[in-house]
């Protein structure tokens, strides 16, 4: 293990990536970057009007290694569009009354288009593990890893009322 090899992965692994990016970005005047910023400004104006409802399964448990449950939620987009972001069913099998160790994640697909901004959200998921399942759902934006790691930029479901 020398600093020489250190700094060559360094660079391999981050300089020329963020340096590939950067053109990438830049490129064309700039068409990109000024895309970005304003999906970024769109999302950050609109992001507090969006809400999860609790996710429901089709059927109660407890399952079995290779069972399959399907999982709604209604999800209140406003004027954001089903297009500009990610919603995730975050599952798992429960130890005891608030242990989830070993959570996942599923992408879930419009299922239907409710009107006013609100759409089904569905995903099937299939039992890793025997036992009882926890599940919640959160909405990320679809985007680079700036718009998806933004702080403010996730929302989990809530009771509603």
């Amino acid at each position: 293990f020398c600093s020489q090899r250190m700094v060559k992965e360094y660079e391999k692994r981050f300089y020329q990536p963020i340096a590939n990016r950067m053109k990438t970005l830049f490129a064309d005047g700039a068409v990109e970057a000024k895309a970005l910023a304003l999906q970024y400004q769109r999302l950050r104006s609109l992001w507090k009007t969006i809400r999860i409802e609790l996710p429901v399964k089709d059927l109660p448990g407890p399952f079995r290694v290779g069972d399959t449950f399907n999982v709604t939620s209604v999800v209140h987009l406003g004027e954001i569009r089903p297009e500009e972001v990610v919603v995730q069913i975050y599952y798992g099998p429960v130890k005891g009354m608030d242990a989830m160790p070993t959570g996942q994640k599923e992408v879930m697909s419009v299922q239907q288009d409710l009107g006013n901004g609100k759409f089904l959200y569905t995903c099937t998921v299939t039992c890793r593990h025997a036992g009882r399942y926890g599940f919640t759902a959160r909405m990320v934006p679809m985007g680079d890893d700036r718009l998806r790691f933004t702080p403010g930029f996730i929302t989990w479901a809530q009771e509603t009322g």
